[in-house]
Order: C-alpha cells, then sequence, then structure tokens
C-alpha cells in the first residue's frame, strides 16, 4: 500500500509543477481558513458558545441555561460568577442558576466570587 501511495505522488509530482502544485495547496488553505472563521462568527453573533478560560479546549457550557449576560451561580451556594470566571465549570447543570444582572444576583444575597474579573 505504501508503494502505490509513493508511486502515485510520483505520477502527479511528474504531472503538475511543483510551484502549481504549492499554490493549489494554498488556496485550499486559505479558503478553509476563512470558511472556519465565518462558521465561528456566525457561532460567537448567536451566543451559543461560552469560553471557560482555565481549561486547555474549548468548553461549551449548557448553553441553553446562560443568560445574555453570562452571570451565573449554584443555587446552593453564596457566590455569582461570569461565564469566563474559574469554577463556573464546577456547577451542576441542576443547580445552575442565571441572573439578568448583576444587581439581580446581588439582590437574591450572591456575591461575586473572588476568581472573577470584569
Amino acid at each position: 500500500m505504501l508503494q502505490s501511495i509513493q508511486e502515485k505522488s510520483k505520477i502527479i509530482n511528474s504531472q503538475i509543477p511543483r510551484p502549481i502544485l504549492w499554490s493549489i495547496t494554498m488556496i485550499f488553505l486559505v479558503i478553509s481558513s476563512f470558511l472556519l472563521y465565518i462558521t465561528y462568527l456566525d457561532v460567537k453573533s448567536q451566543g451559543n458558545i461560552v469560553y471557560i478560560k482555565n481549561t486547555s479546549v474549548l468548553t461549551i457550557y449548557y448553553p441553553e441555561k446562560l443568560s445574555a449576560n453570562n452571570i451565573v451561580a449554584s443555587k446552593n451556594g453564596t457566590k455569582y460568577y461570569y461565564s469566563w470566571c474559574k469554577g463556573v465549570e464546577k456547577i451542576k447543570k441542576e443547580n445552575l442558576v442565571t441572573y439578568a444582572s448583576e444587581d439581580q444576583a446581588k439582590a437574591s444575597g450572591k456575591e461575586l466570587s473572588v476568581n472573577c474579573k470584569k
């Protein structure tokens, strides 16, 4: 199998000049990158993704339960968080409470976590 791939590669290289092959590859990469970026902007504008900074991988965290302001808390806790704060990922889905504003969170007796910064 490996030999057949090498043979096919030689045939392609002999039929298509190397600069044209590189150009086709670069055009493909540019178009792919552009389409991925457009998709990213579309998803981000819909507000369906919440970014959690303390992980090495993008985390999608209960987007259907987060408010537009992304102020969340645990119904059992005393702190409220922004979606990007450390500790949000530890809140169980069934305990997740959202608030429309900081004032609403404060009125319910919650205070901003020390891990959060605006």
